[in-house]
């Protein structure tokens, strides 16, 4: 799984608040399986016990997350788990696994405040007059991406910070500006 398509999720999980969303990347047959099970799992589905979790996922979860207690464990079919978890920092986290211990991902869900300074100052120097909202650390393949939810007065974005380049994914106008028309007319329907 690339590092594009962990993005999609993080994008699909954000478009389920938003009704006006719009695909921003095309996403391949092989991600499809991924992206559709990972983001809906914790809803459809409930978490699963610890012995029922395959020990080399439980390992690998271990070996990369230490000193992290009680993770909530999801089978999301035979050959994957997603656990939920807090980071120490305090962030809202998830990681998926495979049976084989591979770990395809994780993502930490922050604010402004978990944004690196670099990559702040990237955002801010971009996006003056936004104010920055949900923050999320995307982790997959050895790479790493921020995708920043940003806001002003008439416009969400959805952006994403990589490799000290920002690019905008989505951007949707919250306000619709009013439209004044002199010779319009108004028919009311009896």
């Amino acid at each position: 799984m690339t590092l594009l398509s962990a993005t999609a999720i993080i994008n699909s999980s954000f478009a389920q608040t938003t009704a006006m969303y719009q695909p921003v990347a095309a996403i391949t047959k092989s991600d499809e399986y991924t992206l559709t099970t990972a983001d809906k799992a914790p809803a459809a589905t409930t978490a699963i016990p610890v012995n029922e979790v395959s020990p080399k996922a439980l390992r690998s979860f271990d070996k990369s997350f230490k000193d992290i207690t009680a993770p909530q464990w999801y089978a999301l079919d035979k050959r994957s788990y997603l656990a939920t978890f807090t980071s120490k920092d305090g962030r809202s986290s998830r990681a998926l696994f495979g049976k084989n211990g591979y770990m395809y991902y994780t993502i930490h869900f922050g604010n402004e405040k978990s944004l690196p300074k670099e990559e702040r100052r990237l955002v801010k120097s971009n996006y003056v007059d936004y104010t920055i909202g949900r923050v999320s650390e995307v982790s997959a393949d050895g790479q790493k991406a921020w995708i920043v939810n940003l806001q002003d007065d008439n416009d969400l974005v959805v952006a994403r910070v990589t490799n000290g380049a920002i690019d905008e994914l989505a951007h949707y106008q919250t306000h619709l500006k009013e439209r004044k028309h002199k010779k319009s007319k108004v028919i009311i329907p009896e």
